[in-house]
């Protein structure tokens, strides 16, 4: 039985695998998709001629369709029936998702309705001169949305009536998620949150919809929305449920002792993780140790059997590539970009079963792989079949997997391909993203350019690639603060493959750093950015771009409990993010013991934990967590028992959360220990290539030698110490943009010191971001950032630009909590003394 998948991204199944190859073409899904919808009734050739095909010549449109069916009867057998000039699918053969929606309509089965509708109509598939399918495909996507929309309110409308405000809070919200702007959606949401005691969270989301209707349809606040707000303020305020009180966490007691053995190389043993709160607890007292013992237990890594991508010994005489292999992996190289990195993962590893000899489609699953185990298991089988592959495979294998060890060997073979492969996109690819890693932004940059120019026109066997190298070219020109070049780059990729969700995705993020939302906001828009998580996330992104940072954390939050589950993940990190931009480290830090309570340091949001301590002006317990952290990186990298393979990332992974123990111990005033990580830090990157990691310690010594210069009470000595200060953090920086905001910041704090506040705000100005999802300013927030920015304009003596940082400073704590007071009233005042001309003093 073959079964169709076409709400949400398209997915064909026969006898419940998963199928890729020829009949997974664009053209052939959305072939299916017409016949799917029309079933049981047929279609004539000249109507699926004209939507899939409207700008070919008749002969070869029509030449066309007929490859397409005899390509899906290859395939699935006769489930494709002519019927004179009329093709239909034979029901008997074929279940489609669209069937069972529409019958689930028409039979008024509310809730069968909503559990098949997995997303919009073909989310993600976007055919080239096809206008007039995409016009077809919008106006059914927006009537299947319409009934889905009502079978949600159908369902929330008997939630109500049945006294179930839990069941209520859930179908308005999915309904709010749905349709953001909705006024009846919004005031059912309303009110089923009063209903279930929640009213704090119904008057949030009045705001938060008066800021929806403004950003998305530039239209005044709903009255009835304000209305039934005002009528909440007033009316009392009902108990607070049993269910949402909260309970005082247990006393921080010291870990009871672990006595188990420790970890040797390639024990693959799961280990109970420990929750995290004892142990930084027993950390922040004990912080005359940077190391912890054998109680550290270990995340459970689950292992990848190698028998999934073939496990057989591989000898010379299999020379001869498997051609239905190597069609797999070409149609999985090509993909890249185009296809979600899960649909391309499974092409791959389909290659490597087909003939577990091809190298290149190991090492390139192990690039898109799901998770670390899977990408090391698939990184070390790539190595080993590259032992028997050609000069040039071996050499592009070495270079992808450096791009996990960054080591100095695997970095010379690059250079050896570079000379011998220039023309071939796809390893001067690989090399490109090597070389970023390494910091070697400006040869990327070199190197890159004439190869896309060249390879731009060589058509889909090369699409994959292209984008590939497209994406070292954008981060190396974003590395270097060439914000010009990088939009540029973007454009370029999205005017050479627009159906490509990377190329569109680069626009918004270039856009987003630019400070032009709107443009920002279209591109997160388009068809093509349907499959991405941002495009389902616009208006927080929208929201966070103009600065209103605690509603885009408002929406998150709403988000994260009702909207898509693949996008939970990303909404939650985003939400810490936001939450800590708008000024609410309480409640930041609450969400993220919440999400990190079972996983310890191994979990991302357990950094942002750590990072919210020291901006809540706990730098030791900061110390202590982050201390964690980089105890736990080398244990974890030993537990996948590829010591050749994840020896870089364990010692890179503890130099930097060791940098961030050094800035907390700088915080709590400890110079002599902060200065010691330096040496450690050092030791620790030398062996690698990592372009951030030979920056650590120089990172390190500059802010110690800024803070000695602070405390120094001989002015000359002071100035001497800063000039050192600056030399060695205008040595971590190294290029115009490299990241590390807490040095730039440093950096730039040390020049206006220095009467250079012209410097300061070259300085800073490239790396003033804004947006959420740049990693650039996660240890330093952005208001932050922009703080100390108007105060370098403040001292060179460019008031307009000092008034409007400090305004957009103001506007990003409006909501802040009350430990942000005395700062938000000095940067008012500080403002209000610009506007009046008051110099500064």
């Amino acid at each position: 039985m073959l079964s169709l998948r076409f709400l949400g991204t398209p997915e064909l199944l026969q006898e419940g695998r998963v199928v890729t190859g020829a009949a997974a073409q664009r053209h052939r899904v959305a072939l299916l998709a017409l016949l799917a919808h029309a079933a049981p009734r047929a279609v004539s050739r000249d109507r699926l001629l004209a939507l899939l095909w409207p700008e070919s010549e008749a002969l070869r449109a029509r030449h066309r369709l007929n490859v397409a069916v005899h390509a899906l009867r290859q395939t699935f057998g006769p489930v494709v029936v002519s019927q004179g000039d009329e093709l239909r699918l034979d029901t008997g053969l074929v279940v489609s998702d669209l069937g069972a929606f529409e019958a689930a309509v028409t039979a008024g089965d509310a809730r069968r309705v909503v559990t098949l509708y997995s997303g919009p109509l073909l989310d993600g598939l976007f055919l080239k001169d096809a206008a007039t399918f995409e016009a077809w495909v919008e106006g059914e996507r927006a009537r299947l949305a319409r009934q889905y929309a009502g079978a949600l309110e159908e369902l929330a409308d008997a939630a109500e009536r049945d006294g179930d405000t839990a069941g209520a809070v859930e179908w308005w919200g999915r309904l709010v998620a749905h349709d953001p702007c909705r006024t009846h959606s919004a005031l059912g949401l309303m009110r089923a949150l009063d209903a279930a005691g929640d009213r704090a969270g119904a008057l949030r989301h009045a705001e938060l919809h008066a800021r929806l209707m403004t950003q998305e349809l530039d239209a005044a606040p709903d009255p009835l929305v304000e209305s039934f707000a005002r009528q909440l303020r007033v009316a009392p305020w009902p108990p607070t449920p049993p269910s949402l009180t909260t309970e005082p966490g247990p006393p921080l007691d010291p870990p009871p002792a672990v006595t188990a053995p420790p970890l040797r190389s390639g024990d693959q043993r799961p280990v109970a993780v420990p929750s995290m709160r004892p142990a930084i607890a027993s950390r922040a007292r004990l912080m005359g140790h940077l190391t912890v013992g054998a109680g550290v237990a270990l995340v459970a890594v689950t292992t990848v059997a190698i028998v999934l991508y073939g496990g057989r010994v591989v000898t010379p005489a299999d020379a001869v590539v498997s051609p239905a292999a190597q069609a797999l992996y070409r149609e999985g190289l090509a993909g890249i970009g185009a296809l979600d990195s899960a649909a391309v993962f499974r092409l791959l590893t389909s290659a490597l079963r087909e003939d577990p000899r091809l190298a290149r489609a190991a090492v390139l699953a192990g690039r898109i792989a799901p998770n670390d185990s899977t990408r090391i298991a698939l990184f070390a089988k790539a190595e080993s079949l590259a032992v028997h592959a050609s000069t040039r495979d071996r050499l592009y294998v070495r270079t992808v997997v450096g791009t996990l060890t960054l080591d100095s060997a695997r970095l010379a073979a690059s250079d050896t391909l570079a000379a011998h492969h220039a023309d071939d996109v796809e390893a001067m690819a690989a090399r490109g993203q090597l070389l970023t890693y390494a910091g070697r932004y400006e040869t990327v940059v070199a190197e890159l350019t004439p190869v896309v120019r060249r390879t731009a026109a060589r058509g889909d066997e090369v699409d994959g690639a292209l984008s590939e190298a497209y994406v070292a070219l954008y981060e190396s020109h974003i590395s270097l603060a060439a914000f010009d070049d990088a939009e540029r780059v973007a454009r370029e990729w999205i005017a050479r493959m627009p159906d490509r969700a990377a190329g569109w995705e680069r626009l918004a993020d270039v856009l987003t750093v630019r400070g032009r939302c709107a443009a920002a906001d279209s591109a997160l828009a388009v068809p093509p950015m349907r499959v991405i998580a941002a495009s389902r996330l616009r208006p927080a992104l929208r929201l966070a771009c103009e600065g209103d940072y605690a509603g885009a954390a408002d929406w998150l939050g709403v988000y994260a409990r009702v909207g898509d589950s693949r996008d939970r993940g990303a909404a939650n990190w985003l939400r810490l993010i936001a939450e800590r931009y708008a000024g609410r480290h309480e409640v930041a830090a609450r969400h993220a013991a919440a999400l990190c309570e079972s996983m310890g340091p191994s979990c991302s949001p357990f950094r942002a934990h750590a990072q919210i301590l020291l901006e809540r002006g706990r730098p030791r317990e900061a110390a202590a967590a982050f201390a964690l952290a980089a105890d736990w990186a080398p244990l974890a990298a030993r537990s996948y028992g590829r010591l050749e393979l994840t020896a870089s990332g364990g010692a890179l992974q503890r130099a930097w959360y060791l940098t961030h123990v050094a800035t907390s111990l700088l915080a709590a005033g400890e110079l002599d220990r902060a200065a010691a990580l330096a040496d450690t830090i050092a030791a620790l990157v030398r062996p690698y290539v990592s372009g951030r990691g030979s920056a650590l310690p120089h990172q390190v010594r500059g802010m110690v030698l800024a803070a000695r210069a602070r405390r120094a009470g001989d002015p000359a000595h002071a100035a001497q110490l800063r000039r050192e200060a600056i030399a060695e953090l205008r040595h971590a920086l190294g290029r115009p943009f490299r990241g590390l905001p807490r040095a730039r910041l440093e950096l730039a704090r040390l020049l206006v010191d220095e009467g250079r506040a012209g410097e300061a705000v070259a300085v800073l100005r490239p790396a003033a971001w804004r947006g959420l999802e740049q990693a650039n300013l996660f240890y330093v927030t952005g208001p932050e950032f922009r703080l100390a920015l108007a105060e370098a304009y403040d001292a060179a003596a460019q008031p307009d630009s000092a008034a409007a940082e400090y305004g957009r400073v103001l506007a990003a704590w409006r909501v802040a909590e009350p430990a942000l007071d005395a700062r938000r009233a000095r940067v008012a005042r500080r403002r209000a003394g610009l506007d009046r001309g008051s110099p500064r003093r």
